[in-house]
C-alpha cells in the first residue's frame, strides 16, 4: 500500500496509484482511464499524496475531486452522494474543505503536468 495515492507521470500523462500488486502498479487517471504498469515505469510527480482512510477495516484513496478508491482492488466506489459511507469517508480525508482548497490542489498538478 506504500505507494497507493500517489501523484505519477506514465506516458507524459498523469495519474493515481491507486493499487498495488508486486512488480506491478494500478493507475487511474478520469481522462486516460484504469491501466497496470511496471512501477518502474512511472515517475513520482511533485504533488502531495493523495489521502488514505480507513473505514470499517477498509482502507480508501480519496482524490481532490471527491473520488474514492479501493486500495485493496483498485476500484473506483460508485456510492451515491448521500451514501453515508461515503459522506464518512470524505469527512475524514478533509472534505469540508473550500472549493478554493480543492482548486489548487487540481491547479498544482496542472502545473506540474506543463512543467
Amino acid at each position: 500500500m506504500r505507494n497507493s495515492g500517489l501523484y505519477v507521470e506514465y506516458t507524459h500523462k498523469p495519474y493515481l496509484i491507486v493499487k498495488n500488486a508486486g512488480d506491478y502498479v494500478h493507475l487511474n487517471s478520469p481522462v486516460h482511464g484504469r491501466v497496470k504498469v511496471l512501477k518502474t515505469n512511472v515517475r513520482r510527480l511533485d504533488i502531495p499524496r493523495a489521502p488514505i482512510v480507513e473505514h470499517k477495516g477498509k482502507k480508501y484513496v480519496v482524490t481532490a475531486k471527491g473520488r474514492i478508491f479501493s486500495v485493496l482492488t483498485g476500484k473506483q466506489m460508485k456510492w451515491s452522494d448521500d451514501n453515508g459511507d461515503r459522506r464518512d469517508i470524505l469527512k475524514a480525508a478533509g472534505f469540508g474543505k473550500t472549493e478554493a482548497q480543492l482548486q489548487r490542489g487540481v491547479s498544482a498538478l496542472a502545473a506540474t503536468m506543463a512543467g
